[in-house]
């Protein structure tokens, strides 16, 4: 336990001696992966809006046995 305290404490150590620039460009990095993850809910999202509504609809008219 002690040893995974310690190894915490370095990486947070270690994360703060980071200088500004990594920093700005971990944040560029985190942007550009948003705009393409939320370009491709945007181009995805009525396809994949239509099979739940299709399979949603299957399950409603499932007859009961």
């Amino acid at each position: 336990m002690t040893a995974l305290v310690v190894y915490l404490q370095n990486t947070i150590a270690r994360l703060r001696e980071r200088e500004g620039q990594t920093m700005a460009e971990y944040a560029l990095i985190i942007g550009g992966i948003a705009i393409v993850v939320i370009a491709g809910i945007l181009i995805l999202g009525p396809s994949i809006r239509d099979l739940f509504q299709e399979t949603g609809s299957s399950v409603d008219n499932f007859p009961a046995s």
